[in-house]
């Protein structure tokens, strides 16, 4: 072996022998059973979103796809946009709301919920059982978009809930199959 190749030798035996005495120093390996990471103390749990607004709540539990247009009375440029909104929703068959921002309350709730909301006109477009939105809409949108965000916003609602449908049937049969 030449001189070159036994300092290479050396020196690679030399980090090994470190990571091994660091390894052994670390304590005993994990098991799937421990928990690695600490629990979070109270002040770094993420602070709770505020609440979903009940009218919103009650919209998106009896309708596949809810579309809620925020927007300002009078102004023409949202009054328009309102109408195409509500015209889409229409086309596409589903739930259509407004919220007036100069129900400064009202819009303030939105606002701190919804970080979305930037201004108005604005579209969101919720599906059957999230709070979320699955679309929003910042700028004016006809017709045709706003009927698009609901023919998407359908699509996912029922992928999720085929989704749910074939785990809950693996769920079922794996219980009979195991009695």
């Amino acid at each position: 072996m030449s001189t070159q190749n036994a300092k290479k030798t050396g020196l690679s035996l030399c980090v090994v022998a470190a990571a091994a005495a660091a390894f052994a120093a670390a304590g005993p390996a994990l098991t799937a059973d421990d928990d690695p990471v600490p629990a979070p103390t109270p002040s770094a749990v993420a602070p709770e979103l505020p609440k979903t607004p009940p009218v919103l709540v009650k919209a998106i539990r009896q309708n596949q796809v809810t579309v809620v247009a925020i927007h300002a009375t009078n102004a023409i440029f949202d009054e328009l946009a309102l109408r195409e909104a509500r015209a889409g929703a229409a086309r596409a068959s589903a739930k259509f709301m407004t919220i007036d921002t100069r129900k400064e309350k009202v819009i303030a709730a939105w606002v701190k919920r919804y970080p979305q909301v930037t201004g108005s006109p604005t579209i969101l477009v919720f599906g059957r059982g999230s709070e979320e939105p699955i679309s929003s809409l910042t700028i004016y949108s006809d017709r045709e978009v706003v009927a698009q965000a609901v023919t998407n916003a359908r699509v996912r609602v029922i992928a999720a809930a085929q989704r749910k449908a074939k785990a809950k049937a693996k769920n079922a049969q794996k219980n009979t199959s195991k009695g």
